[in-house]
């Protein structure tokens, strides 16, 4: 008998240092949940909207290939009609919480993706929605 309140005890202690755990674990997390919005607006080199233009995004703290190869970009996302590409930042993958802000590279390429048609960089705080215009040079 005592063997069984002994474990029955030590179960609860541990559903008890669980729950508590858990609870701590998930507040947090959405104290630190981070986002912010990019829409960059690509323009040809007349200042018309490029729609369908596939845009490339990097965090720039990646050095070499990592920051400028479209193999190892963040994210991609195509123009709008109205030649803007949005991208939703929400969590750590994209935007650092213990940082005051994140800056981003966004490319696009020719077709064979070996030269920039354009590229911008970004800097966003977390929260905010920032607006940018990438000129092509075609």
């Amino acid at each position: 008998m005592k063997n069984l309140k002994t474990r029955s005890l030590n179960y609860l202690f541990a559903v008890l240092i669980f729950s508590i755990f858990g609870t701590s674990l998930s507040s947090c997390s959405k104290d630190e949940d981070s986002n912010a919005t990019i829409i960059i607006k690509v323009v040809d080199k007349y200042g018309e909207p490029k729609p369908q233009t596939l845009v490339y995004m990097f965090n720039s703290s990646a050095k070499g290939q990592f920051n400028s190869d479209p193999f190892f970009a963040s994210r991609k996302v195509v123009t709008e009609e109205n030649g803007e590409a949005r991208f939703e930042l929400k969590d750590v993958n994209d935007l650092n919480p213990v940082v005051e802000q994140e800056t981003f590279h966004f490319c696009v390429y020719n077709k064979s993706e070996t030269a920039y048609l354009g590229n911008i960089y970004v800097t966003v705080k977390d929260g905010e929605v920032k607006e940018a215009t990438m000129h092509l040079a075609i």
